[in-house]
């Protein structure tokens, strides 16, 4: 049974779980696990069955770093089904790519869209603009390591 969580202080906001009356009060019926063995499968699942509910929130992620950047399954499975026609275009099922980004919805995105075209995604956090001169020279052994096709 859940439990009441304690806010967390992220960005000058609060985020909290759901209280067990706030997760009986969604009525949605429990899924037995071995029904979707794959991410891609909940993915999808939920896409289909929630297509409105939030799939993802990123707390001051907008444009102008003040709003907060949210995805519903509907638009997160279709940003992924994209990105990951595009990654089948330049890869084959088993290569590897480079997921060069900022955390954030792209990064998700993109990992995700590995997930979907049988690619294996090898995630390199890119930080600001200032701890970016820390993160270039490992990039150089991570390729040679990985052997990216992209």
């Amino acid at each position: 049974m859940r439990t009441t969580h304690k806010p967390t202080r992220h960005t000058d906001r609060f985020l909290s779980m759901p209280t067990d009356i706030e997760v009986m009060m969604t009525n949605i019926p429990a899924i037995p696990l071995h029904q979707h063995t794959t991410l891609v499968d909940w993915l999808e699942h939920h896409a289909s069955h929630q297509p409105g509910s939030e799939a993802l929130c990123f707390i001051g992620q907008s444009s102008d770093g003040i709003d907060d950047v949210r995805l519903t399954y509907a638009a997160l499975s279709d940003r992924v089904k994209r990105c990951a026609a595009g990654l089948q275009a330049h890869t084959e099922p088993g290569d590897s790519a480079l997921i060069l980004l900022p955390s954030g919805i792209d990064y998700v995105v993109a990992l995700l869209a590995c997930f979907y075209a049988g690619v294996a995604g090898v995630p390199v956090n890119l930080p600001g603009a200032a701890r970016i001169k820390r993160v270039l020279p490992k990039l150089g052994d991570i390729t040679r390591d990985c052997r990216p096709s992209l």
